[in-house]
């Protein structure tokens, strides 16, 4: 593949969602890494994308209040917190359990902190929350580090998660639909399996 047909195919791809891998693009574009890492400079170049470490965001993406954790933090913290307190009561003592990134799931952070627990995340923001909770065995998982989402992402994550037998998963969702589960995220590599 050439140049600008790549160049199109990473166009068509950080259209499409919002962070990508340099793994899953050389697989994806059957390109080597210099190739792609130059190719991905040039797409930086026009505004297409941001280059970050271990791959890229979509720019787009990058500007978007929807991908902010902080953002969403401070946003209908009310209803988070009753979420929060109802998610938690379903928890029980010594289950192991994935916490998602999302704001919405560091509530559910905050209300468990004090109870024995297991917990597995890719979310940076709660694992903060939990450090120093002494109850609770706290185990990240690897990944691409998205600054935005304050969550690991890619490859590396969702093979962390796969090797995990948990008791109980929460995540958070955009909203509910006839075909599933709906998100703002647009990552195909995030944990949760948006």
């Amino acid at each position: 593949m050439n140049a600008a047909a790549r160049r199109l195919e990473l166009r068509g791809i950080f259209e499409r969602q919002e962070f990508a891998d340099l793994a899953t693009l050389r697989k994806r574009l059957q390109a080597s890494e210099s190739t792609l890492r130059r190719d991905l400079m040039a797409l930086e170049r026009e505004g297409v994308l941001k280059r970050v470490h271990g791959g890229a965001l979509a720019a787009a993406a990058e500007r978007e209040p929807a991908y902010d954790f902080a953002w969403q933090s401070a946003r209908m913290s009310d209803a988070k917190a009753r979420i929060a307190r109802a998610t938690a009561a379903l928890v029980e003592d010594g289950q192991v359990v994935i916490l998602d990134g999302g704001s919405t799931v560091a509530a559910v952070a905050r209300e468990v902190a004090s109870r024995s627990l297991h917990v597995l995340t890719n979310s940076l923001p709660i694992a903060e929350l939990l450090q120093h909770a002494r109850q609770v065995e706290l185990t990240l998982t690897g990944g691409t580090f998205d600054p935005r989402l304050g969550a690991l992402l890619g490859p590396l994550t969702e093979h962390s998660l796969a090797a995990v037998a948990a008791d109980v998963l929460v995540m958070g969702i955009g909203g509910v639909t006839e075909s599933g589960f709906t998100t703002t995220t647009r990552s195909s590599s995030a944990p949760s399996g948006r």
